[in-house]
Formats: C-alpha cells, structure tokens, sequence
C-alpha cells in the first residue's frame, strides 16, 4: 500500500458565455424603418443593423442649420461692429450667445440622430434581432443580441454548502459532451455574494 493523492469531484452544471456579449439598444424612441441583417448573421465592427425613424430629427436640423446661417452672419457683423466700437459689449455677447446657443443645439440634434442608427460595437454574430419593422423602439430596450466570439468562460452556481471548498485556482475539469471535449482549467472568479433565492454562488473558470 502507497499513499497516494485522492482527488474528489463535484458535478455541476454551468453554461458557455463569450467575454463579448451585447445587448444594443437605443436612446431614442421611435418607429423601426430598416434591418439590415437577419439572426445568425456575421457583422463587421460599425455596421448598422437597425435603423429608427428620424424624419422629424433631420427636418429638425435643416431648419436648425438654416437658422444658424442667418445668426452667424448677424454674429460676424456685430463682432466687426464691436471692434470698431461702434456697439456696445452687450449687444456683442448677445449675438455671439445666439451662435454659440445655435451650436449646442445643432450638435444635440446630431447626436440624435446618430442613435436612429444601431451600430455593432465590435465585429460579432448576431444572436437574435427583436423588433420587426413598423414596432415601436423605446429607449433602454434591447434591440439586438450580439455575440463577439473571442474569449469564453464556463459561468456556474455552486450550493453554499461548498463554499468552504471553493478557492482562486482550485483545479477543474470542464466538459462538454457535445463536443466530446474534456479540458483541464481553474477556478478564476468566485462571487463573494451568495443568491437569497437559490442559496449558491457563482465562479466562473
């Protein structure tokens, strides 16, 4: 008889997650007018997927723009004006505020409209689109589910009676019977917070 190391393993289900998972949604609200992909389709990093209506935004910023025009010129008079003195410093600030007002505005506007367009934040797959065109967008909803590939952890929830058990590079075996894959890893994160609902923890290698 030899003494020799005794290995005891605990089963427990986990999942596959990409380290580049994302959930696009938009700030603005509006009618889906475009899709310009299907689910399952790669993407490249800045293509627009989803498009929102933005007819009322880019009226919007034609009259903006037009206006603009008229204060600048005002502006630029009353700036020659005011270095020859021949109008007061407030009649100056007033028409530089005008312009400088103007600008803010226009830049917002831009902005707006920019978010009418769903871009990909990173070349990925995308997993599920979720309205159809002619729905209504609302602002903190998910539009498009986007997977980047790259890096994957396995993600599982251990009961808290192992917690004990459990350390920072506690060796693991991951398998994946699909695939008829066995990997030898470690434990990398474990969470300090133990679920009120399901009594476990979760760590992730």
């Amino acid at each position: 008889i030899e003494p020799d190391t005794f290995k005891r393993y605990l089963n427990v289900q986990g999942h596959i997650e990409s380290e580049k998972l994302a959930m696009l949604s938009t700030t603005m609200g509006g009618q889906v007018v475009k899709i310009n992909f299907t689910d399952g389709a790669f993407v490249k990093k800045g293509a627009v997927i989803v498009e929102i209506e933005s007819d009322i935004l880019k009226k919007s910023m034609t009259e903006l723009e037009n206006t603009y025009e008229f204060v600048k010129k005002i502006y630029q008079k009353q700036s020659n004006l005011y270095e020859q003195k021949a109008i007061s410093e407030v009649q100056y600030l007033e028409a530089k505020n005008n312009k400088e007002s103007l600008e803010l505005k226009i830049e917002t506007v831009k902005r707006q409209i920019a978010e009418t367009k769903i871009h990909a934040p990173f070349d990925g797959t995308i997993d599920r689109i979720f309205p159809k065109i002619g729905e209504l967008a609302s602002p903190g909803f998910p539009l498009v589910q986007l997977s980047g590939g790259g890096e994957l952890k396995i993600v599982a929830n251990v009961s808290e009676s192992y917690v004990k058990s459990f350390k920072i590079g506690t060796p693991a075996i991951i398998n994946l019977p699909e695939l008829d894959v066995n990997m030898d890893s470690r434990i990398a994160v474990i969470s300090k917070a133990i679920d009120s609902k399901n009594r476990t923890f979760r760590v992730e290698l």
